[in-house]
């Protein structure tokens, strides 16, 4: 990921916004996802997540912060330039919220079409590999995901 923050913070254009997120190993339903949804994730805590800051950032222009359960890491790098960034604190802070709370409901929406996804799949080769086991396999999916929505807040 060094490499890929590094790459996509030299294609943004003046006032663009690099935007990572990880999944810290607080996580209290990292089992869940790993061994029922099969879902292996690289996980990164704040500290690791400044590792990521791309070596032409300044420091004023880099946030590493968490939503508020913490299982989620996000790192923001704005790439300035000093003719076409307004700033303007009032105006930085609201595109900043805004931009935190589109993220963090687009994140969400990933999530519900990637569970419905992997329900779909997992339903689908549940048939064809344990077609005896099809109703427990399918309760057992079911339940997770509705405790992952249910965690999430979805």
């Amino acid at each position: 990921m060094p490499a890929t923050a590094e790459y996509v913070y030299g294609m943004l254009a003046p006032g663009g916004l690099l935007l990572a997120t990880n999944v810290d190993p607080s996580n209290p339903i990292r089992n869940i996802m790993g061994y029922i949804f099969e879902w292996c994730l690289i996980e990164r805590t704040g500290p690791e997540m400044s590792k990521l800051i791309p070596e032409g950032a300044t420091k004023d222009d880099c946030k590493v912060t968490a939503e508020s359960t913490g299982c989620n890491v996000f790192l923001e790098v704005r790439k300035t330039d000093a003719g076409t960034v307004n700033n303007d604190p009032e105006i930085q802070q609201a595109f900043a919220d805004y931009d935190r709370q589109d993220s963090i409901t687009n994140s969400k929406g990933g999530l519900l079409a990637g569970d419905c996804a992997h329900a779909l799949g997992s339903f689908t080769m549940d048939y064809f590999v344990y077609p005896q086991h099809l109703w427990p396999f399918f309760q057992l999916r079911l339940a997770s995901g509705l405790l992952t929505g249910g965690v999430l807040g979805c």
